[in-house]
This record gives C-alpha cells, structure tokens and sequence, in this order.
C-alpha cells in the first residue's frame, strides 16, 4: 500500500476545499438550480475519488470567486504533487477535475450554466 507524504496530503486537502467550494458556487447558481445542483453532485463524486482529507474540511467561503476558479485552484493543487508522493490513481482524479473545469468554462461561455 502506497502512503501520501504530508506536503502531498495538505495539497489534496487544499484540493477538497476547492471542490466543496466548487460544489457550493454550483449549487448556488439561481439561472437554473436543477443543472447546479447536477454539476455539484459530479464535483462531489470527482472529490470522493480522492483520497480523504486528513482533517475535516471547511469549504473556502465562494465570495465573488467563480465555480470555475475553484475547480481551477484545485486542478493546481493535484497538479503539483509529485506523482511519487500521491496515490496511484492520481492523474486519474485530476483527469476528472480538469473534465469538469472544462466542462464549467464551455457552459459559461454558451449557456451562463453552470
């Protein structure tokens, strides 16, 4: 069994915050709740496929950053573990975060959702 380094683990931390914030910003979206509350379930079940937080974690406050900042700052904060101190299935988890990002910036630009 594979263990995270303490750097590794605080960023995957930093991570999870992101996504709960990410999940709040979507779910706050008053254009369409049914296609926010959507988006924040899949953000959830993307940060269900990392590894838990080492303590319990406090979404950072949306104030005026959007969903897609978040996703963003989580996307870096994956991106700069060494894949030798994560876990295995690491580049899988931020493939899925980046998806999402992507996702967030092409309906943003078309549609206003999510």
């Amino acid at each position: 069994m594979h263990t995270t380094t303490t750097r590794a683990q605080d960023l995957i931390d930093l991570a999870h915050r992101h996504l709960a914030a990410a999940a709040a910003a979507a779910r706050a979206r008053t254009s369409d709740p049914v296609a926010g509350h959507t988006f924040a379930a899949q953000v959830e079940l993307v940060a269900a496929t990392l590894p838990p937080p080492s303590r319990p974690t406090d979404p950072i406050p949306p104030r005026a950053a959007r969903l897609v900042h978040h996703l963003l700052a989580a996307i870096t904060a994956l991106d700069t573990i060494d894949p030798l101190d994560g876990p295995a299935d690491l580049p899988l988890c931020a493939w899925h975060v980046h998806e999402l990002a992507r996702i967030a910036r092409t309906q943003n630009d078309t549609t206003g959702t999510p």
